[in-house]
């Protein structure tokens, strides 16, 4: 599954709650021309289609793969006989076309009269990944390293880890735990002059070392092992997108059509309410799974 699925599912859910309508989509020609004098462009749109679209409206790229071509552009004039129209070019802090590009030749783009662009649904899904996953739920993953140094007990780990929770060898046949820590920002094993995360282990020996860690969930990628990640990210996303920045927002509805539906004002407090519902819930499951270990005392 890729990010542009994180967009899609973020899209529909905004449409489920009813937050703007769905926005038209827009023909561009064979060649779309990409004139950049300084912060305008000007791109041109198939025969008729720049009667779709008016000075202050808001262009962005359908179907962008990544948050590098999500393109947006901010209408400042339309020329109904060219069919081309002058946009802010790189609004919001996308990434502006250059003259030599051809990124929308026949291709398509959203008139945005209300909701969010794909660019800042993509900005939504990187802070609920960066931001709200973790520590609450994670990928629990096991790891080996054929060949540790003793002499220097140090591993270099993968970015995501952010624990360590066993580590052991074989030594004939029995396994033998091994004390370790964990360091970030730490100078790697491989490349000294690199920064990262390096694991440092006083080992028995030097044969393979095996670990138990916790790591990030990273989006695009562990979708396969945690199907509930989409889901999950998106309805954060979309909150975020939409304007509802903290779980704790009253903030009404500002878009008139969604007013007129006779939405109520807590459309943000419903989306972040399912987001901690699922997570908590996805929470538990990994706690129990991970409850493996008993303390006793005596004494």
């Amino acid at each position: 599954m890729a990010l542009i699925d994180y967009v899609q599912r973020t899209r529909a859910i905004l449409d489920g709650y009813g937050l703007g309508e769905k926005p038209p989509i827009l023909q561009v020609a064979s060649d779309a021309g990409n004139t950049v004098t300084n912060q305008l462009v000007d791109v041109t749109l198939a025969s008729g289609e720049a009667a779709n679209v008016a000075k202050g409206d808001v262009l962005g790229t359908y179907g962008a793969s990544t948050e590098a071509t999500a393109w947006v552009g901010y209408v400042t004039a339309v020329n109904g006989t060219t069919d081309v129209v002058t946009c802010v070019n790189g609004y919001l802090g996308s990434t502006a076309i250059t003259n030599a590009a051809t990124t929308h030749d026949n291709g398509l783009l959203y008139l945005h009269s209300s909701g969010p662009t794909d660019f800042e649904i993509y900005n939504a899904v990187e802070v609920v990944e960066n931001t709200l996953l973790f520590p609450h739920v994670y990928k629990i993953e096991f790891d080996t390293e054929a060949s540790p140094s003793v002499a220097t007990g140090r591993v270099d780990l993968d970015a995501e880890i952010e624990e360590i929770t066993k580590a052991w060898q074989i030594v004939g046949t029995d396994r033998i735990d091994i004390p370790f820590h964990m360091e970030k920002d730490a100078p790697s094993e491989a490349t000294p002059s690199n920064a990262g995360v390096v694991g440092v282990f006083d080992l028995f020996n030097s044969s393979t070392l095996y670990l138990q860690t916790v790591r990030r969930l990273v989006v695009g990628t562990d979708e396969s092992t945690y199907p509930q990640l989409v889901e999950v990210v998106s309805l954060a996303a979309a909150a975020i997108a939409s304007g509802w920045t903290r779980p704790e927002t009253t903030k009404a509805i500002a878009k008139q059509d969604s007013r007129q539906r006779g939405q109520a004002p807590d459309v943000g407090q419903a989306l972040w309410r399912d987001f901690f519902a699922l997570r908590e819930s996805w929470a538990d499951d990994l706690a129990r799974a991970r409850a493996d270990e008993i303390l006793i005392y005596r004494g």
